[in-house]
């Protein structure tokens, strides 16, 4: 199991600090609670306990108005680091960090994706 293991090259990670820093994200707001009303910023979110769900959070797409509108669903019955790990996660997911490092990035392959989204510097 630890062979599956893939860890980001220097320069990916360079590139995520370089995305924070073109995003004009201070390393304040990624912390804690300042996580939450950062996402608030730039989705709906929505709050629910579901005691027996596995699933931590998500974030989905939807045309509202005849405009894409992001949403992310955060479980708050799991542990609050739990909470701040699906927020900023899905946080990556809408600011398309993704995207970003893969104009950006020449080392950075799709098998990477999940694995630049979890990265916490």
């Amino acid at each position: 199991m630890i062979d599956e293991i893939v860890s980001l090259p220097a320069i990916v990670i360079l590139g995520i600090k370089q995305f924070i820093n073109d995003k004009g994200l201070k390393s304040q707001t990624l912390l804690r609670d300042g996580i939450f009303s950062l996402l608030e910023q730039y989705c709906t979110v929505l709050y629910y306990p579901q005691k027996e769900e596995e699933n931590d959070g998500c974030h989905v797409k939807r045309l509202v108005n005849n405009e894409i509108v992001n949403f992310v669903f955060i479980n708050t019955h799991k542990s609050i680091e739990k909470q701040f790990f699906t927020a900023t996660h899905e946080l990556g997911h809408i600011l398309e960090l993704p995207e970003y490092l893969k104009k950006n990035c020449l080392d950075f392959t799709p098998e990477m994706d999940e694995i630049a989204m979890n990265y916490r510097l």
